[in-house]
């Protein structure tokens, strides 16, 4: 087996293999795989219908992903014989607990790490498109504030003719509000990067603009029945854009068949914690690495 870096060009022959994947997992869907995959080292490859994935983070081990698509016990046997092979570590990353269980009836676990700074906020849909019910009191007045000072407000699909307005915003929020850690770093040179190559990256979202200004913007895919928030960025100094941003792209790209959304995880900032944790998550989609004895 042989696996490749990966560039913008591969995300056409990807996205097929996520779309038959069995998680709803942040990490497993374009945004999650090519927004980090120089961070993270991502490499792939491709056999009998199973896409297969090694990452290396900095300073950690190099692990592998499940098999993502096709027949999983023969892409674990794969898997298993390209470690024996290749001296590879059978380290798996992002787990879930229904795989982990799945793992734990065919194969000798050996370590078992709960990784739980990357668990994914997960939400139901209607719950973001109408904030309703007293849970949502503080949403609710946010945007009743947003709506009462800019009464010029409006949103708009982001495409070719406003691409622009969108990367001007982003240049002006990053220079104001984004944090020195690598992370975030690396997350700035990558929002930079899908807004220079939306059609590639295959996003869709939508721009708020306020008092004659851009002063929010979202962006995110959708695999199966779950909406994946994959950039969302707004002016922090206005009252409610946050929020605004939060239904409206919720009511724009879910219904009936689109009936979750994942926000991603906190990284480990308490402030994004706090944030995630007010629009009341349905669950935490928990991702374990584990071990395997072969």
């Amino acid at each position: 087996m042989n696996f490749n870096s990966i560039g913008l060009d591969d995300i056409q022959k990807i996205r097929p293999y996520l779309e038959k994947g069995k998680t709803r997992l942040m990490d497993l869907t374009v945004g999650g795989i090519f927004m980090w995959r120089d961070y993270m080292n991502i490499q792939c490859a491709a056999q009998d219908g199973t896409l297969f994935i090694k990452i290396r983070y900095p300073e950690l081990k190099t692990s592998l992903f499940l098999p993502v698509g096709g027949d999983r016990d023969a892409g674990m046997k794969k898997l298993i014989d390209y470690c024996k092979e290749s001296g590879q570590e059978p380290r798996f990353v992002y787990v879930t607990d229904e795989e982990l269980e799945w793992l734990k009836n065919g194969y000798a676990v050996k370590e078992i790490i709960e990784d739980t700074i990357s668990y994914d906020y997960f939400y139901a849909a209607e719950s973001l498109r109408e904030f309703s019910g007293r849970k949502y009191h503080t949403q609710k007045n946010h945007i009743n504030k947003f709506m009462n000072t800019y009464t010029d407000f409006e949103f708009e699909e982001i495409n070719g003719s406003n691409i622009a307005d969108v990367t001007d915003f982003y240049v002006e929020y990053a220079q104001t509000y984004e944090k020195e850690s690598a992370f975030a770093m690396v997350e700035g040179e990558k929002v930079f990067e899908v807004l220079a190559n939306l059609d590639k990256y295959g996003f869709f979202g939508i721009l708020l603009r306020a008092g004659g200004r851009t002063v929010a913007f979202s962006l995110g895919e959708k695999i199966n029945d779950t909406l994946f928030v994959s950039i969302e960025k707004a002016d922090k100094a206005v009252t409610g854009a946050y929020q605004m941003t939060v239904r409206e792209f919720a009511r724009r790209y879910t219904n009936d068949s689109v009936i979750y959304i994942n926000r991603g995880d906190d990284a480990g900032d308490e402030g994004l914690r706090q944030s995630k944790q007010s629009y009341h998550p349905i669950a935490m989609l928990k991702k374990n690495t584990v071990l395997l004895d072969i």
